[in-house]
Protein backbone atom coordinates (compact mmCIF):
# COMPACT_ATOMS: atom_id res chain seq x y z
CA UNK A 1 0.00 0.00 0.00
CA UNK A 2 2.54 2.13 0.60
CA UNK A 3 4.83 1.28 -2.48
CA UNK A 4 1.20 2.68 -4.10
CA UNK A 5 1.00 5.99 -2.53
CA UNK A 6 5.14 6.83 -2.77
CA UNK A 7 4.08 6.45 -6.43
CA UNK A 8 1.04 8.32 -6.80
CA UNK A 9 3.24 11.34 -5.01
CA UNK A 10 6.42 10.90 -7.39
CA UNK A 11 3.75 11.20 -10.58
CA UNK A 12 1.93 14.58 -9.07
CA UNK A 13 5.61 15.60 -8.34
CA UNK A 14 6.50 15.29 -11.90
CA UNK A 15 2.95 16.59 -13.15
CA UNK A 16 3.56 19.84 -11.01
CA UNK A 17 7.39 20.12 -12.23
CA UNK A 18 5.96 20.22 -16.21
CA UNK A 19 3.12 22.14 -15.32
CA UNK A 20 5.19 24.72 -13.70
CA UNK A 21 7.61 24.46 -16.66
CA UNK A 22 4.83 25.00 -18.99
CA UNK A 23 3.78 27.91 -17.36
CA UNK A 24 7.00 30.10 -16.61
CA UNK A 25 7.94 29.10 -20.84
CA UNK A 26 4.14 30.58 -21.30
CA UNK A 27 4.80 33.95 -19.16
CA UNK A 28 8.53 34.34 -20.70
CA UNK A 29 6.44 33.77 -24.53
CA UNK A 30 4.31 36.41 -23.27
CA UNK A 31 6.62 38.83 -21.44
CA UNK A 32 8.99 38.50 -24.60
CA UNK A 33 6.54 39.19 -27.22
CA UNK A 34 4.94 42.64 -24.70
CA UNK A 35 8.45 43.80 -24.42
CA UNK A 36 9.02 43.77 -28.34
CA UNK A 37 5.64 44.56 -29.85
CA UNK A 38 3.67 47.80 -29.14
CA UNK A 39 0.17 45.13 -28.42
CA UNK A 40 -1.93 48.09 -28.24
CA UNK A 41 -0.45 49.39 -31.30
CA UNK A 42 -1.47 49.93 -34.76
CA UNK A 43 -1.46 46.73 -36.73
CA UNK A 44 1.35 46.18 -39.34
CA UNK A 45 0.53 44.74 -43.08
CA UNK A 46 2.88 44.22 -46.22
CA UNK A 47 1.16 43.88 -49.77
CA UNK A 48 3.60 40.84 -50.04
CA UNK A 49 3.42 39.07 -46.94
CA UNK A 50 -0.38 40.51 -45.66
CA UNK A 51 -0.88 40.95 -42.27
CA UNK A 52 1.38 40.86 -39.71
CA UNK A 53 1.72 41.40 -36.12
CA UNK A 54 1.23 44.61 -33.65
CA UNK A 55 4.08 47.32 -34.75
CA UNK A 56 7.66 46.43 -34.14
CA UNK A 57 8.89 48.97 -30.73
CA UNK A 58 11.37 51.06 -31.81
CA UNK A 59 11.29 50.05 -35.77
CA UNK A 60 11.34 52.92 -38.35
CA UNK A 61 11.03 50.63 -41.59
CA UNK A 62 7.30 50.81 -40.27
CA UNK A 63 5.30 53.66 -41.56
CA UNK A 64 1.68 55.07 -40.53
CA UNK A 65 -0.85 54.52 -43.87
CA UNK A 66 -3.36 55.83 -41.33
CA UNK A 67 -5.42 53.09 -38.93
CA UNK A 68 -2.89 50.89 -39.81
CA UNK A 69 0.81 50.40 -40.70
CA UNK A 70 2.98 49.22 -43.62
CA UNK A 71 6.16 47.59 -43.31
CA UNK A 72 8.91 48.80 -45.63
CA UNK A 73 11.50 46.92 -44.38
CA UNK A 74 12.94 43.43 -46.16
CA UNK A 75 13.93 41.96 -42.83
CA UNK A 76 10.70 39.87 -42.04
CA UNK A 77 12.70 37.90 -38.98
CA UNK A 78 11.21 39.04 -36.19
CA UNK A 79 7.63 38.53 -37.66
CA UNK A 80 8.77 35.21 -38.58
CA UNK A 81 9.97 34.27 -35.39
CA UNK A 82 6.96 34.74 -33.37
CA UNK A 83 4.64 33.21 -35.90
CA UNK A 84 6.39 30.05 -35.50
CA UNK A 85 5.88 30.02 -32.22
CA UNK A 86 2.22 30.50 -31.47
CA UNK A 87 1.86 27.79 -34.07
CA UNK A 88 4.43 25.53 -32.24
CA UNK A 89 5.77 24.42 -35.47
Amino acid sequence: MQLIIMNARGVSTVVAGTFSLCLALLLFYVGSFTWRFEIFGDPVRDNAHGWLEPTIRGDLRTVDIGKVGYYEGTDFSLYRTYRRSVCFG
